[in-house]
């Protein structure tokens, strides 16, 4: 489950999309299915732009909530669910999907090279000027 909790993705929505992607990619072929929950994700743009980065189909939920959750973990602990599919269906139904669009796919794929090309700079950047241990000379005082 994907959370977006920042209130305004539209603006901020592709950098946010790359975050996910860059945690997403070590583990996407052990992925069946992406639910988007949080703040973010009553967004219907932001919630098509995450499809459009990760190149998957995600669904959102009737109930836009991420401590249904934390109640779903906790019934199936202690025994009141014997198997999730049960839950997802009589507690929180699929409200729809987004299907990644290929044309904004090809963009957000050159678009993510770049990105991560960046990152890369920035850390490189980052280790050279020892900014950490200036944040922490600042926290200091």
């Amino acid at each position: 489950m994907l959370y977006c909790g920042y209130p305004y993705p539209e603006r901020r929505g592709p950098a946010l999309a790359y975050e996910f992607k860059s945690g997403y990619l070590p583990v996407k072929n052990k992925v069946t299915r992406l639910i988007i929950a949080g703040g973010g994700a009553g967004n219907a743009i932001w919630r098509q732009i995450i499809s459009d980065v990760l190149e998957r189909e995600i669904a959102f939920n009737h109930y836009n909530n991420t401590a249904l959750g934390t109640a779903y973990l906790a019934g199936y602990a202690v025994g009141l669910y014997s198997d999730f599919k049960d839950l997802r269906e009589k507690w929180n139904p699929v409200r729809g999907w987004h299907t990644p669009r290929p044309r904004e796919v090809t963009f957000y794929q050159q678009a993510f090279s770049f990105y991560r090309e960046l990152n890369q700079s920035l850390d490189r950047l980052y280790t050279n000027h020892d900014i950490n241990h200036a944040a922490q000379s600042l926290l200091k005082l």
